[in-house]
This record gives structure tokens, C-alpha cells and sequence, in this order.
């Protein structure tokens, strides 16, 4: 499978459940979305309806890395944590609000 740098793996920890689990990642995804940021904003996407709100259990925060992780690149070392905000219910990229 194409992961494109990925692991293809995501891990999903569901706190309010006590759950851990190992998802495949969507190959589909690593293609159409380039780095943690886009990831990250399409799996926020697909856990989340219009009417969740951010302080929901349902909220989830999502922590990605890019395909560049583990190795030399100048932005390796970076992960992307990603939520809706509390304030205005947008989406953030905890680096730079969207």
C-alpha cells in the first residue's frame, strides 16, 4: 500500500472509554492530504459533526505528524495537534488558528 512517508498506522486512545486501538491509515487519505495539518484536518473532519462542541468527550484532539517525521528534513521533529476551538467552534491548528 502507498502511505507516501507514513507509518500507516493511526493511533486512536479513547479516554472517557479506557480504550486503545491501532487503525490502518486510509492509504486514500495519504494521498489526497499532504502533511499532519491536512490529515489531521480530515480526520478531525470525519469524527466531528456540525453540532459537536468543543468541550464534548465526542471533541476529539488529534495529535498528527508528517511523512517527514524521523528524518533529516529541517520540520521533522513538528507534530500538528488539531480541535474544534472552544470560543468560536472552528477548527484549529494549535500553531495558527484557521
Amino acid at each position: 500500500m502507498f502511505y507516501g512517508g507514513y507509518v500507516g498506522q493511526v493511533l486512536s486512545v479513547d479516554l472517557t472509554a479506557g480504550q486503545v486501538r491501532i487503525e490502518p491509515l486510509n492509504p486514500e487519505y495519504a494521498r489526497k492530504y499532504v502533511g499532519g495539518t491536512g490529515l489531521a484536518t480530515r480526520y478531525l473532519h470525519d469524527r466531528i459533526t456540525p453540532a459537536t462542541l468543543p468541550t464534548d468527550p465526542e471533541n476529539p484532539l488529534i495529535f498528527m505528524t508528517d511523512p517527514s517525521r524521523g528524518t533529516r528534513s529541517i520540520t521533522s521533529g513538528r507534530h500538528h495537534p488539531d480541535a474544534r476551538r472552544i470560543l468560536s467552534g472552528s477548527r484549529v491548528d494549535f500553531g495558527r488558528a484557521h
